[in-house]
């Protein structure tokens, strides 16, 4: 399925049954607070499996999860020995896009012999 631009990929929005669920969970745990109390009983534990369970369910809600970052690049645009380079040089994602943008722009230059907005043909050195 392909999605359309400002289209949503969910029409009808989030079931009622889920909306219906949290606030469930929500009432029958005091907003949470009895999952809390569950979760620092279980730091207690004897078992380090329990204990780092915990660890980790305590720290993703107290303070969210660790961000992670995403790079979406448009690698078809781009040789595999290009992105080689590119990913040895340790850019940030804009970095990247960055230099991706003016690789693309040598690269239709050297393919069509002209420079962007120019109508003038650029000249080849060596031939």
């Amino acid at each position: 399925m392909v999605f359309q631009p400002n289209q949503s990929g969910n029409p009808g929005g989030r079931p009622k049954a889920a909306v219906e669920m949290a606030r469930l969970i929500r009432e029958a745990t005091a907003d949470g607070a009895v999952l809390v109390a569950f979760a620092l009983e279980a730091l207690k534990a004897k078992d380090a499996a329990s204990r780092n369970y915990a660890h980790q369910w305590l720290s993703d809600r107290g303070f969210g999860k660790p961000l992670q970052s995403v790079d979406v690049l448009d690698t078809a645009a781009i040789t595999p020995e290009q992105m080689a380079i590119l990913n040895a040089l340790h850019m940030t994602p804009h970095e990247r896009r960055a230099r991706i943008a003016e690789l693309c722009a040598v690269a239709t230059v050297v393919a069509t012999g002209q420079i962007e907005g120019s109508s003038a043909p650029t000249k080849r050195s060596g031939r």
